[in-house]
């Protein structure tokens, strides 16, 4: 943005003039890797090594230029005027590079952090992957905030995580948005604990898979699946549900809770989410699952306010008066 030029002399009115530069205002991308000679910038030229001879400089001179460069690299994925970019090497990038920090934004824009811990956060550096089976599309990915329908995540799904041998872990899975009666707590759809590696089904489950059941007329609900790193094994014997349960009242859960009571052994390492409406298959959660009778919400909407009625209208629609009828004939037009 340009800086405000201004002159102003006796006896006349000061004038101020703004010049505008485009080019000012463009923000260029940043590289795809580091720029030639970027070693060098900022520093003094003559402290800079010599290489005293043109042998010894060639010689360095062509070590550098059989080196791979991001510039030159993109040449192999061209192949008929057409670029072929391998998304499997750029999404294993991304999640080593800016991956966490990319995901904790978008956690934070739909609010799991503040309505999970708190006011605390963290980098989720481990990548968490879950997959739900559908018989029909094979695998159902869960990513940051995408769609899931409550009948493909009926049956607990496939969690994988890169994790070092001889480590222990526990995940959990909690709805932040569906307690019917208590507006600060959770509900608990699977917690499992002491999971030996990235091997989940051999770890302790405390508490067994139950499917999403959002209420209908509740919208969209946030299902947060949390991966922690423990220290070493943990007793989670207060934390152990009967199996199967089927109690709202048992799997009433606060994340904040649960961490701060293990925090000593527990790090919050990984996170996905996805987000579930009602649907038909809901209702034989309820009925068959919980053995309850369905929760509907609905909104009941105010009667139409009109303004005191004007005895003589100006400028007002023709149909003015239809808004005063003492009938239920019913009216058209917009007032």
């Amino acid at each position: 943005m340009a800086s405000p030029l201004a002159s102003c002399a006796r006896g006349q009115v000061q004038i101020v003039r703004f010049l505008s530069n485009s080019a000012a205002l463009c923000k260029r991308a940043a590289p795809l890797g580091p720029l030639p000679n970027e070693q060098f910038e900022g520093q003094d030229v003559e402290s800079l090594e010599k290489y005293r001879s043109f042998t010894r400089y060639y010689r360095v001179a062509e070590k550098e230029q059989k080196k791979l460069h991001w510039w030159k690299s993109f040449k192999q994925y061209q192949e008929a005027g057409k670029v072929k970019i391998p998304l499997d090497e750029v999404r294993a990038e991304w999640e080593k590079s800016s991956g966490p920090y990319g995901i904790q934004r978008v956690a934070e824009h739909y609010g799991v952090y503040k309505d999970l811990f708190g006011e605390a956060t963290f980098v989720p550096r481990v990548t968490l992957r879950v997959h739900y089976r559908n018989d029909e599309e094979g695998l159902l990915p869960v990513y940051y905030g995408n769609v899931v329908a409550a009948s493909e995540a009926f049956a607990p799904p496939e969690v994988t995580f890169e994790a070092e041998e001889g480590s222990l872990w526990t995940l959990l899975l909690t709805n932040p948005d569906g307690h019917l009666r208590e507006t600060e707590s959770e509900y608990v759809h699977w917690l499992v604990g002491n999971i030996p590696g990235s091997q989940v089904l051999s770890g302790e489950e405390i508490c067994h898979y139950f499917p999403p059941f959002p209420a209908k007329g509740t919208g969209y609900h946030r299902h947060v699946f949390i991966l922690f790193k423990q220290e070493g094994p943990i007793d989670f014997k207060d934390e152990l549900r009967p199996n199967p349960c089927h109690s709202l009242k048992l799997r009433t859960f606060k994340t904040i809770d649960f961490y701060r009571k293990y925090e000593d052994n527990l790090t919050a390492s990984g996170l996905a989410f996805f987000q579930c409406r009602w649907e038909d298959a809901v209702t034989q959660v309820y009925h068959q699952l919980l053995n309850m009778k369905e929760p509907i919400f609905e909104y009941d909407r105010p009667p139409v306010y009109h303004p005191r009625q004007v005895k003589y209208p100006y400028a007002k629609p023709l149909r003015y008066l239809d808004r005063y009828r003492d009938t239920e004939e019913p009216t058209y037009g917009i007032y």
